[in-house]
């Protein structure tokens, strides 16, 4: 049996390893359907500042945008359909700090929750897709931002996630 980075970790925790409580990435709620080829998107470098997507009544594919000196585009992960448009959270230090949209099956509509890490609250950043699905929204814990996502797709985006790193990890900047 192979085991995700993931399961790692929350095995990790479970058992007491020392630096697991402390460790520099937690791993948000998944939501959407079960469908799809498992994927996980990170910004390496710098810190996740925005999202690329593919998307109509549905979000069709997606990726992160990272930003270090200036934003960088990620691979897509999912189908070619819907419109390709791309979205930075504003700030001089543009931190992306978690998701919402709405899924079912799949997911319906995603956008980013944004701050700039001098500022304490965080803004809602323009949402892509369609109005199906239920409600979900997601954001890191006090002193995490979003370092990527996690999911699964095909033709469209089943399943998503954010993958939240320690501030200190995420961003040269800080």
């Amino acid at each position: 049996m192979i085991l995700s980075k993931r399961q790692v970790i929350a095995i990790a925790a479970v058992l007491g390893v020392a630096g697991a409580a402390g460790a520099a990435e937690q791993f948000g709620t998944l939501f959407g359907g079960s469908g799809g080829t498992e994927f996980e998107q990170v910004c390496n470098m710098g810190s996740m500042s925005g999202l690329r997507v593919r998307s109509g009544s549905r979000v069709d594919a997606i990726g992160t945008r990272c930003y270090q000196d200036s934003p960088v585009n990620s691979v897509l992960h999912g189908g070619g359909g819907g419109s390709l448009a791309s979205s930075d959270c504003a700030g001089s230090t543009p931190l992306a700090k978690g998701i919402r949209g709405r899924a079912a099956a799949e997911i319906d509509r995603i956008g980013l929750l944004c701050t700039d890490a001098a500022k304490i609250s965080s803004t809602a950043m323009q949402e892509f897709g369609g109005n199906g699905g239920t409600a979900f929204s997601f954001a890191c814990a006090n002193g995490f931002s979003m370092k990527g996502f996690q999911g699964k797709s095909g033709a469209r985006v089943d399943r998503i996630g954010a993958i939240c790193s320690n501030r200190a990890e995420t961003s040269t900047d800080l």
